[in-house]
């Protein structure tokens, strides 16, 4: 869920336009990231409906699109490495959370902070494995991810949606998983 929504100075004065263009784009997605989004932002678009085109998927970094508003980029910073985030940073009062970088044409004119929790019952589930002796590891496409995992647990950050089909099928081959 998205705890914080800071806009920039800029964007201000248009921000129904710039909710409705991530809100436009992340529709269009069924990640949770996006429905965190999509949910928040809902609204926040003032009703503003915005074109969206040329929508890709950058693996491990987000999403990018043209919009209405522009080029528009959704994720990590490195979508802009050109960006420097340090005084943005400084501004946003909380300092938990893992942030969305919302920049159009190059330039940031958002960041939205989510939190990320475990779901209910995961932890007890992992522990559960661990005691019949199941080796688990997480998967995950967020190259830093912000989530409190059980001690021990392996986690690979990252991990394209290839990257993970080939662990699982590498791991079922060396018979790491029940027979079904």
């Amino acid at each position: 869920r998205v705890i914080e929504y800071w806009v920039s100075p800029e964007w201000r004065e248009h921000r129904h336009e710039l909710s409705a263009a991530v809100h436009a784009v992340e529709s269009r997605f069924d990640h949770p990231v996006a429905r965190a989004l999509k949910n928040f932002l809902e609204p926040e678009t003032g009703m503003v409906s915005m074109p969206v085109s040329g929508l890709r998927m950058v693996p491990g970094k987000g999403v990018e699109a043209k919009t209405g508003c522009g080029d528009l980029s959704i994720g990590a910073a490195a979508l802009c490495p050109g960006v420097s985030l340090e005084t943005y940073s400084a501004v946003l009062p909380e300092r938990e959370g893992k942030r969305i970088f919302v920049f159009i044409d190059g330039n940031l004119s958002a960041i939205l902070i989510l939190s990320e929790n475990m779901r209910p019952g995961l932890k007890q589930l992992f522990s559960d494995l661990a005691l019949l002796g199941v080796d688990c590891c997480v998967l995950t496409g967020d190259p830093e991810p912000q989530v409190a995992l059980p001690e021990g647990l392996p986690m690979q950050c990252g991990c394209s949606a290839a990257e993970k089909k080939s662990i699982v099928r590498i791991a079922a081959e060396k018979g790491a998983l029940p027979a079904s």
